[in-house]
């Protein structure tokens, strides 16, 4: 928990607003009460809280067109939104989730139901904004890097060289001298000269390349560390073309060197933004998978493999197979319409369905491969590129089986203590 994790509870009841406020207060939460929908709605748009506990039943604006409104504003449509209600109609719930509720709280409370479940998606919700972070960090990080890449380039033409093979003389331009550091009369570029200039690291590489070039005429297209005047290594790219004669002898070589280190700075930073964000996958306790546009898997976590009870191997044959916009047990489950609303850009918290990973896989052929079968609610947001694109959609998977059958034990008992 978070000591920013702040909750807004709508309840015309005062009774049951100061027993929840107490609950959740008890467990460092803070805590703000709204007795109509309309405070409501006004505090969530004033501050968005991370979560929402919000009474289905209330005079003036009810819970569902509460709900409605708050899913419309861009500041509150991505919080997590908890119907109260004693309701336990499938039609009424179904209402809940069509207006954009995450979860329901049944009537009456139970505390350890009302804390788990708050921890749950207050938990959600932060690993939401934390992978939507590190996407932002990456978009922007390329955005950057094209950016300082092409003003480098804009901002600065290459320098030319031409060596004499046979008489061992080097031409350089003034350009690349200035490249390097040097005023145009300030140095006489040697071959011996660069050389000595050569990062340590990359002199095998850059040997060979002229070898094969020179040798077998392969093309010499390469990027190496060279010492500056101030002792700084900067990076460069390179491109050259030799000339040889009649007798296949190499006389000349000419090409041209471009000072890359911006981009390789970009590079390096942009490598740090990507084990940031593969370290939150791996480290996940939840279940997460990245998807295409067209349906198909990209990636998943291995907390996803272990939800499922799958190994790698039988992760890669399932993902393979897969397509979820043409998943028959989500259409029959009710479920493939908010699917394909967050295909299409939208932020959607799928209600809770029981799903047969065993029945999937049978369907593809994969009969052989046998994953569980479990009470799900899964979170989906859409990562959209610099033009407004779906270009992935993430998918945040919950398993609610063990508390679904505690929900069902205590619906069992208490309807056990009603025939006595």
């Amino acid at each position: 928990m978070n000591a920013h994790d702040d909750i807004l509870i709508v309840d015309d009841e005062a009774a049951n607003l100061r027993l929840l406020a107490a609950l959740l207060k008890k467990e460092g939460y803070r805590v703000r009460p709204a007795e109509t929908g309309q405070m409501a709605i006004d505090s969530a748009l004033a501050r968005p809280p991370s979560l929402i506990l919000l009474d289905v039943t209330m005079p003036g604006l009810d819970g569902f067109e509460v709900c409605r409104r708050l899913r419309q504003d861009r500041r509150t449509r991505d919080v997590p939104i908890m119907f109260m209600s004693a309701l336990n109609a499938v039609e009424g719930r179904a209402k809940g989730f069509e207006a954009g509720c995450v979860d329901f709280l049944s009537r009456p409370f139970q505390e350890q139901e009302v804390l788990a479940r708050v921890r749950t998606h207050i938990r959600l919700r932060s690993l939401q904004f934390d992978l939507e972070r590190l996407v932002d960090e990456r978009t922007s990080e390329v955005r950057r890097s094209e950016e300082r890449y092409e003003l480098a380039i804009a901002g600065s033409y290459a320098g030319l060289f031409d060596w004499d093979i046979a008489a061992n003389v080097l031409y350089t331009s003034d350009r690349m001298k200035e490249l390097l550091g040097f005023g145009s009369d300030e140095i006489s570029i040697t071959i011996e000269w660069f050389w000595d200039r050569l990062h340590p690291d990359d002199e095998e590489a850059v040997r060979r390349a002229l070898g094969l070039h020179l040798e077998q005429r392969v093309p010499y297209d390469l990027e190496f560390r060279l010492a500056t005047k101030s002792g700084e290594y900067r990076w460069y790219h390179a491109r050259a073309q030799a000339l040889w004669d009649e007798s296949g002898t190499p006389i000349r070589i000419a090409g041209s060197l471009t000072d890359i280190t911006p981009r390789r700075q970009a590079e390096r930073e942009l490598s740090k933004s990507e084990e940031r964000y593969r370290r939150l996958m791996e480290e996940s306790p939840l279940g997460i998978s990245i998807w295409a546009p067209d349906g198909k898997i990209i990636e998943v976590n291995r907390a996803w493999m272990r939800t499922w009870g799958l190994n790698e191997s039988e992760a890669a044959r399932l993902i393979a197979e897969h397509n979820w916009l043409t998943d028959p047990q989500s259409k029959e489950l009710g479920i493939m319409p908010l699917v394909e609303k967050a295909f299409a850009g939208d932020s959607v918290v799928l209600p809770p369905v029981e799903y047969s990973g065993a029945r999937t896989t049978k369907g593809l052929g994969l009969g052989d491969i046998k994953p569980r079968t479990m009470w799900l609610q899964v979170h989906l947001y859409s990562i959209k590129d610099e033009q407004g694109a779906v270009a992935n959609v993430v998918a945040i998977n919950m398993d609610i089986t063990a508390l679904k059958h505690a929900e069902r034990e205590a619906r069992e008992q208490r309807d056990a203590l009603a025939r006595v």
